[in-house]
């Protein structure tokens, strides 16, 4: 049994994750060349701001339906991992002198340019950090922990987070099996390179000028890139592969959006972006819908549905048979319907995240955060670019695109989660807008490009406590175990239950970072949304008891334990102040400490030991 941290190695986990990167960056290129459509990426950006988004979402287009199915163990994605490896060597050894092409980035100085370097540069150090946030340590690394352990694919019901996963969490186990646990942070740094390069289409120096470069600070700039970057939520992916789409469809003639090829690259990009994520689905379809209505225009609609068809079959069946199998869903409501309501509990956790809950209902906090300590899951200023654009007010398209955006704002704020970062997509689509129309030269604009600036100026602040606090952790196994223990949520916790527990524990976990244990271990997210001693509890409590777990993880308020001390033994361990709430954000409550308890389980007793107490 493996944890998150048992093959990470500082120094080497962050190579080998920048040299898968570099594997993943060839294998895009050479599906755009096999596929002959660089020419037409080329009208919408240079191709190597693309390679790396293309190469990662078809590779794991490619693998998930062997992960989903399991046909596949250990070896199987060893294989594909060090297979990326060997290319990213490769890759920098032969292109290592062509390292001068870049110098165009450094031909002319302006303060504006050097906070957009000062910046791209930042983020990228962020990636190179270890894992700290609870959610990537909860289920965007616990699955591939799982994966790899077990080597198949979640069957249990009870697993009530597993139904969020997607394909980024296929994708997150090629670099976690080999320690390279950078490897899904610089993934999502690869969504910014797509995003910059659309934004500056061409690679002439002439192209990069200081308009330019305020476009580029909108985005940026964002104070949500902080909070997204170094984690393991490939979410940022699937917001550079939409903007591509999004700019084709804006950029590109008939003749070029009716290539087969090209058709098939990015019905490939949609349907796995509705794979990944719910809320890309609505995006996602609604491109699809303008790409159907251009496909009328060009008179390739047949060709187009039939491409979408088999494409989207491919990569979104897989999924949906398991959810039919598994959650007892029908054919459609497996394709259509992201949670399975059947089952008790999930409309809790769809209403856990679709709610107003902690950040309210009125979205002031798309722009401004809702108190400092949540400031680095704010949109920022860029949010208010749509009020500095160049309207043309004949241009039809314009107006079509416009309109797009609105649509999407608006169902995504019926339908999806309340909180900024779900908002990410449309607001680069709005910057994206801006970029092709250009600015007003008015004052507002000009108040607005200054303050951008000055965001920027901020932002690389708190870029620079983020480096020297997280990725340093990077450097060495002291520095490391210091960084995790002020800053990752529950390693603290996990650090004594793994020094307390014998090896062949199976352990329920009350504590979300469940992926840091080094037992096996059941996590506990059931509980958050049930009430387990509701006999509709029964099927859930059934599987856990089939997985024998002999230990239990209780922490702070001990929550469900007077719901479960039936089932509970002695207690093995306890240790006061464990651990404290750790948070990467330093305006955080960081002194608050919980103790820890460790319990026998007696699993052969359940579920009447839950029910009948």
């Amino acid at each position: 049994m493996i944890g998150i941290n048992d093959n990470t190695i500082p120094i080497l986990s962050p190579l080998l994750s920048i040299l898968m990167i570099f594997g993943l960056h060839y294998f895009g290129l050479k599906i755009i060349e096999i596929s002959k459509i660089d020419k037409v990426i080329l009208k919408v950006s240079h191709v190597n701001f693309q390679s790396l988004m293309v190469g990662s979402i078809v590779l794991t287009a490619i693998i998930q339906p062997f992960i989903i199915f399991n046909y596949f163990n250990i070896y199987f994605i060893k294989a594909i991992s060090l297979f990326l490896i060997v290319i990213g060597i490769i890759v920098l050894l032969v292109n290592f002198k062509n390292i001068k092409n870049f110098q165009y980035l450094f031909e002319y100085k302006s303060f504006k340019k050097i906070v957009f370097l000062v910046l791209v540069l930042g983020l990228f150090l962020l990636t190179l950090g270890p894992i700290t946030d609870a959610d990537s340590l909860d289920y965007h690394a616990g699955i591939p922990i799982y994966i790899i352990n077990f080597e198949q694919y979640s069957d249990h019901k009870f697993w009530i987070h597993f139904i969020k996963s997607g394909p980024g969490e296929i994708l997150n186990t090629l670099g976690i099996v080999l320690g390279a646990d950078q490897f899904p942070a610089l993934v999502q740094f690869s969504a910014i390179l797509s995003i910059i390069g659309i934004t500056l289409k061409k690679r002439s120096s002439s192209m990069i000028s200081d308009k330019k470069i305020i476009i580029i600070l909108f985005f940026i700039s964002s104070p949500i890139l902080i909070f997204l970057v170094p984690s393991a939520k490939i979410q940022l992916l699937y917001v550079g592969s939409s903007a591509f789409v999004f700019s084709s469809l804006f950029l590109l003639n008939k003749k070029d959006l009716g290539k087969n090829s090209f058709i098939i690259l990015i019905n490939i990009l949609l349907a796995t972006a509705i794979a990944a994520k719910f809320s890309f689905a609505i995006g996602s379809f609604l491109l699809w819908l303008i790409y159907f209505f251009n496909s009328i225009k060009g008179k390739y609609s047949k060709k187009y549905i039939l491409i979408s068809v088999i494409i989207f079959s491919f990569i979104i069946l897989p999924k949906a048979f398991w959810k039919m199998n598994i959650y007892d869903m029908g054919f459609i409501q497996s394709i259509f319907i992201p949670i399975p309501f059947n089952l008790y509990g999930y409309e809790a956790l769809y209403n856990s995240v679709s709610s107003c809950g902690y950040y309210g209902c009125f979205p002031y906090w798309i722009i401004f955060p809702k108190d400092l300590p949540g400031f680095t899951e704010a949109l920022g200023l860029g949010s208010l670019v749509i009020f500095s654009m160049k309207f043309k007010k004949n241009s039809l398209k314009l107006k079509l695109f416009l309109l797009l955006v609105a649509l999407q704002i608006l169902l995504l704020k019926i339908f999806g989660p309340n909180n900024a970062r779900w908002f990410l997509e449309p607001f680069v689509w709005l910057i994206l807008l801006v970029s092709f129309f250009g600015q007003n030269e008015n004052k507002f604009s000009k108040i607005l490009n200054f303050s951008v600036i000055l965001q920027g100026f901020g932002i690389i602040i708190v870029i620079m406590y983020g480096v020297i606090n997280i990725t340093s952790g990077s450097l060495n196994t002291k520095i490391r175990d210091n960084v995790l223990e002020k800053t990752a949520s529950g390693y603290n916790l996990f650090k004594w239950s793994n020094s307390v527990l014998p090896k062949d524990s199976i352990l329920i976990s009350t504590h979300r970072s469940f992926s840091l244990s080094k037992v096996k271990t059941i996590p506990g997210d059931i509980f958050f949304y049930i009430n387990i001693k509701d006999h509709r509890a029964k099927t859930y409590l059934e599987e856990i008891k089939e997985l024998k777990p002999n230990y239990i993880l209780f922490y702070k308020d001990k929550k469900i334990f007077n719901d479960i001390k039936g089932c509970l033994g002695e207690l093995v361990s306890y240790k006061k102040n464990v651990g404290s709430m750790a948070k990467r954000n330093p305006f955080g409550k960081q002194n608050e400490k919980y103790d820890g308890y460790i319990y026998k389980f007696n699993y052969s007793q359940l579920p009447d030991c839950v029910l009948k107490y």
